[in-house]
């Protein structure tokens, strides 16, 4: 009789354990992924300088998630060394997907992507990346000085670099007109978010 009303008890609960398995057959997915461009891999070249030259050759891209849906169309685009380039479009163009493809986020589905020549997928991805600066749509500011906030790029920036970094991104002279902020005291300043 006991054993009886205890199994009945527990009769809500399995519905709960149905849920809870379900659910962790799907996180399991998600850790067993090996996915297709391994960032922590140590395999490719890595150049001895980088000039800039970004070459996009016939790309064809669609997301994983929505290959029915294709958001570049054999784009062909060259970025010379030393220019700005602007990329400007409706919402859904693929602007930032061109970013990301550059970074190697993703690999086009058709054509190439190089740098400096060399085919992005040949490269080694932590050093591509680690010479690639990237300022976000919504860029978030930490609570720290603004050099800090400079030098979480490179850890390693010397206090001319981080003045340089703000001079190249022409956010020097916009720093430099805050309210309690000088030449002095650029180090000390505190961002408030």
């Amino acid at each position: 009789m006991m054993g009886s009303m205890n199994i009945g008890m527990t009769s809500p609960y399995i519905e709960t354990f149905g849920i809870a398995c379900g659910a962790a057959g799907s996180v399991f997915a998600v850790i067993d992924r090996i996915p297709p461009i391994d960032s922590s891999s140590e395999k490719g070249e890595k150049l001895d300088s980088v000039k800039g030259a970004i070459k996009f050759k016939g790309v064809r891209f669609q997301y994983p998630s929505r290959p029915d849906v294709e958001v570049l169309k054999g784009v062909d685009l060259l970025i010379e060394p030393d220019k700005t380039v602007a990329l400007v479009g409706s919402s859904g163009c693929g602007k930032s997907t061109c970013v990301q493809l550059i970074q190697r986020f993703y690999d086009p589905v058709e054509g190439a992507l190089e740098v400096d020549g060399h085919d992005v997928r040949t490269l080694n991805l932590n050093w591509l990346r680690s010479h690639i600066g990237v300022v976000g749509q919504e860029p978030v500011l930490f609570g720290a000085s603004i050099a800090e906030n400079i030098r979480y790029g490179c850890e390693t920036a010397s206090k001319e670099d981080v003045i340089k970094a703000a001079k190249d991104a022409n956010a020097h002279d916009f720093i430099m007109k805050l309210p309690q902020v000088s030449a002095l005291v650029f180090f000390t300043a505190v961002v408030w978010l």
